[in-house]
């Protein structure tokens, strides 16, 4: 099968999405860096139920255990998916525990400086899709 950026999610195999998500982290530590966390960051993707809560968002990062969720529900294609990982890979690199809730406050959600910068980072997600596909020899 011949992958695009409009490449429904739910046709990559597990092996293709964990690979698409190592490349990702790898992309992301060598071009924004990582931060220190006594736990290594991990990602898992998910599909909640219809009736599940977290299933409104297409991604969350959990601060406490250092973790990037994906909703494959909602980040239906590769594009989408890509773009959900660049905004929650920035995620774990704020201080969101000791700012983020302090910034929705004075801001609100979308004027949040710590949202502002995930979504800006989220444009990047054609230049990890290229990389992807020339370090794969998919192009």
């Amino acid at each position: 099968m011949k992958l695009s950026l409009h490449t429904p999610l739910a046709k990559l195999s597990v092996a293709q999405r964990n690979d698409l998500v190592r490349f990702a982290k790898m992309w992301c530590v060598a071009c924004f860096g990582e931060k220190r966390h006594e736990d290594k960051l991990s990602v898992r993707v998910v599909w909640p139920d219809d009736d599940d809560f977290d299933g409104m968002y297409y991604g969350w990062y959990h601060h406490e255990n250092n973790r990037i969720m994906i909703n494959a529900s909602r980040s239906h294609h590769i594009k989408q998916f890509l773009k959900t990982f660049l905004h929650e890979y920035t995620h774990s690199l704020q201080p969101v525990k000791t700012r983020y809730a302090s910034y929705n406050r004075l801001f609100g959600y979308e004027f949040n400086p710590h949202e502002v910068a995930a979504r800006a980072n989220e444009v990047y997600y054609k230049h990890v899709w290229h990389a992807y596909k020339k370090h794969r020899g998919l192009s």
